[in-house]
């Protein structure tokens, strides 16, 4: 049975492997719906690049969130699925209990090292006010809170480790300052 919670894909360039996985999420789905919408003027004017991949690859990360809350509010969608261009679905759950009263389910790795900062939304349900806080918390802590994330920075700064500051950090920090939040395990799903 395919969900009716649509599935949301930013993909802002084309990439051999998408077509593979709208492809095989479509067999779950009823409505899949590719984000295109590309820069954000209020992010831009306050995001600080702190990481060693390309900072194009790390701004595209962020805008995704962006560009499925202007969706979703212009479309009055409250609640949908994200997923990352190169993972599917394997099996249709009940997305909406699964989701219940929070206001996001994500992917976090149950073993995390020091300085690590991860929660995923590479397969992560959403609703629409859930996304706004998140939006919200991503302006206001590059604004005002970015000391939260020096500690991370600092450490591949120091140890010259690869990786730094990503959406991930702050899906971590986001999860960390509210309590109506699940970290969800999901054991259907695979990187294509």
């Amino acid at each position: 049975m395919k969900s009716d919670l649509p599935l949301f894909y930013y993909q802002p360039n084309n990439v051999d492997y998408l077509e593979k996985s709208l492809s095989l999420n479509g067999k779950l789905f009823k409505n899949i719906i590719r984000l295109k919408d590309s820069t954000f003027s209020t992010f831009d004017s306050v995001y600080r690049h702190m990481s060693y991949n390309a900072e194009y690859f790390e701004r595209f990360c962020f805008y995704r969130y962006f560009s499925a809350l202007k969706y979703a509010t212009e479309n009055k969608i409250d609640k949908f699925l994200m997923c990352d261009t190169d993972a599917i679905f394997l099996k249709s759950l009940d997305f909406e209990k699964i989701l219940g009263n929070d206001k996001c389910v994500a992917c976090k790795p149950q073993d995390q090292n020091k300085n690590d900062d991860i929660v995923c939304i590479h397969n992560s349900i959403w609703t629409k006010d859930g996304l706004e806080d998140f939006c919200n918390f991503l302006i206001e802590t590059y604004n005002n809170n970015i000391e939260i994330l020096m500690p991370k920075w600092e450490w591949h700064v120091s140890t010259q480790t690869g990786g730094g500051i990503c959406d991930m950090t702050l899906m971590y920090h986001w999860y960390n300052s509210d309590k109506n939040l699940t970290i969800y395990k999901m054991v259907y799903l695979i990187e294509v």
